[in-house]
């Protein structure tokens, strides 16, 4: 059963596209609510302390609220990620016990990704998701959507490396491997899937590369065993295109979005005192934002696809 064999239709996956874009939509729901509330009560604020929603007390409660509220959402985001992750390890462990049947309860949880690019795979960081085993003579993956088997002859080396995710760097183990002594030399991402927080994955991840380096040594000298029903790792060639990187654009449309709604209001407060005219300000400055983020957008993208 290798990684071109087993292709699973997109129902039959644990962790399919709809099942990622509804976690990627419950975590910015959680971030908006946040947003909103925190906003929300400091209007409460200004409206009990400064009624008339003029002067220092009301500017202050105003940006204060407004600049907590951007800062928790980066600071709750990793957070949420890890803790989405962390809670399809059960659904994901039993899928593959009963198609591999293997016992993988005291196995690493792990991100399972093709190459040694970083990009997002339908809203995540991983293409696929599964468990890593490394049993006496070989190093076995099972996964969701693909699965393979390498003897320690086959791998060439073991590092890590740190991919970046907008303001956040997340340590990866990379393993680089070959199906022959004479074959091309491919490479694969493992992402530890069980951390809690960036400190925690990096723990996870440097003691990961430890054990598979340590591994790795004590066996590389041996010869290849046959009978690899597992296959080999899935190549990058047959992958899809990665799509919908909701996470870093998600990011970036709430931040752009939230420093236009606060801002916009700010400057429609300081050009007149008329209610209806500064709604109709603060409409229009968010609209002309958006306009000129999707504009850039655009304009990023062609240029990405004029120089590939």
């Amino acid at each position: 059963m290798s990684a071109d064999t087993i292709k699973q239709g997109e129902q039959s996956l644990v962790y399919s596209a709809k099942a990622r874009k509804r976690m990627n939509t419950c975590g910015i729901i959680v971030l908006l609510a946040l947003f909103g509330g925190i906003n929300g009560l400091a209007l409460l604020l200004i409206h009990c302390l400064a009624p008339d929603g003029r002067g220092p007390l009301a500017a202050v409660l105003g940006i204060g609220g407004f600049l907590l509220s951007v800062l928790l959402m980066f600071a709750l985001l990793p957070s949420i990620g890890f803790y989405t992750t962390c809670r399809w390890r059960k659904p994901i462990q039993t899928k593959c016990e009963n198609l591999y049947l293997v016992s993988l309860r005291d196995e690493a949880h792990v991100g399972f990704t093709p190459g040694d690019s970083f990009e997002m795979h339908e809203g995540d960081t991983a293409w696929d998701v599964g468990f890593l085993r490394s049993d006496p003579d070989r190093l076995n993956y099972y996964g969701d959507r693909s699965s393979f088997s390498l003897a320690a002859s086959q791998i060439q080396g073991i590092s890590i490396n740190v991919n970046e995710l907008f303001i956040w760097k997340l340590p990866w183990v990379f393993v680089a491997w070959q199906e022959t002594p004479t074959s091309e030399s491919h490479v694969f991402g493992l992402e530890m899937r069980d951390a809690r927080s960036i400190k925690d994955l990096r723990r996870r991840t440097t003691a990961m590369q430890k054990k598979l380096e340590a591994w790795w040594q004590a066996r590389k000298g041996s010869s290849t065993p046959t009978g690899n029903l597992l296959g080999l790792p899935t190549l990058p060639e047959n992958v899809e295109p990665a799509a919908n990187a909701l996470p870093k654009e998600g990011c970036i449309a709430m931040l752009i979005g939230g420093l236009a709604i606060g801002f916009s209001r700010l400057i429609a407060e300081s050009l007149t005192k008329n209610e209806f005219l500064r709604w109709v300000i603060s409409v229009a400055i968010v609209v002309l934002v958006g306009y000129t983020s999707l504009t850039i957008r655009k304009l990023l993208a062609k240029r990405r696809a004029e120089s590939s």
